[in-house]
């Protein structure tokens, strides 16, 4: 962007100095590689005096390397600190100092749709594009993610993964997960980002920081991808090795019940199985294969665990 049309109650310039270009190399027998490749670039937001960086999960899960290369500066080797997968984001800390500005947090209760934000990334003014919220609402992701408050964004930045929204006030209120179609949105708007709230991970940054994640236990997780089809919940893929896997679902098998609970969305599906109880709890499903109908008790794990073991298929 060569002109800037908003009217900012901050140093935009010195804003964009947090935003850092993230390069991390994942081993390629890895869970995730097949499916997010072994080699991810994005960017990382410095958010404390430490230079302790936020972005988004994907880019660092299962990296064996990290490097951080600050605009005109030599890479810096980086280690990841917590990758909290609840909220999709993750924490990584430069094992030099970048001496670089952080960037205040925000909340999204102080949002509303078509207000005026700034989305940035490590490029800097260069790519820095003037947008507006579109909505702010919930986004189940097929991968057994769920944000209650995800922010939606257009116009859209290209460059996105781990990139910052920002306020005309200078704070973070989100961070770059998804550039998607929104079939909600108005007809002039061609694609939009979702931004997971920074509200999502703010109040377990120091229990990261401490233990490596939350205190409380993780989830249940099954390994399997979920697609929504007209309220229909179709298995589109099986991570090798994970609980699904070995309960032996396959592609194609259609979810009808948690139990005796019927699910029809992606959300009913997930907060079924999450009110069950922790990772290594029983999940009963009820599913349709061939037309027959048939049901499975699948043993839970937590994803963090249960990662680096083989590609999706």
């Amino acid at each position: 962007m060569s002109k800037l049309s908003y009217s900012y109650n901050f140093d935009i310039h010195e804003t964009v100095e947090s935003i850092v270009p993230i390069n991390t190399y994942i081993p390629e027998n890895s869970f995730s590689a097949e499916m997010l490749g072994s080699e991810r670039s994005g960017h990382g937001i410095i958010i404390d005096d430490d230079g302790l960086l936020l972005t988004v999960g994907y880019l660092i899960t299962e990296a064996d390397s990290i490097w951080i290369t600050p605009k005109g500066r030599e890479p810096v080797p980086g280690y990841i600190v917590g990758n909290d997968f609840e909220s999709g984001l993750g924490l990584i800390k430069p094992m030099k100092p970048l001496n670089l500005p952080k960037i205040e947090f925000g909340t999204v209760t102080k949002l509303k749709k078509a207000d005026k934000v700034v989305l940035a990334n490590s490029t800097g003014l260069a790519s820095l594009v003037e947008s507006k919220i579109i909505s702010i609402k919930e986004f189940a992701g097929r991968w057994e993610y769920l944000v209650d408050q995800a922010i939606y964004t257009a116009p859209a930045l290209s460059n996105w993964a781990g990139s910052a929204l920002i306020g005309l006030d200078g704070l973070l209120y989100g961070v770059g997960c998804l550039l998607i179609q929104d079939p909600e949105a108005e007809k002039e708007v061609s694609a939009c980002n979702m931004f997971v709230p920074t509200d999502t991970i703010r109040p377990y940054i120091s229990e990261i920081k401490t233990f490596g994640g939350r205190k409380r236990p993780p989830r249940p997780w099954l390994g399997m991808l979920v697609q929504e089809e007209d309220e229909v919940l179709v298995i589109t893929g099986i991570f090798t090795g994970c609980p699904a896997d070995d309960a032996g679902l396959q592609l194609g098998d259609v979810i009808t019940h948690v139990g005796d609970a019927p699910v029809y969305k992606l959300r009913e599906l997930f907060a079924e199985i999450w009110q069950l109880g922790h990772s290594g709890v029983e999940v009963p499903l009820q599913l349709v294969r061939d037309g027959k109908e048939y049901k499975v008790e699948i043993l839970s794990s937590d994803r963090e665990s249960s990662f680096f073991r083989g590609p999706v298929n």
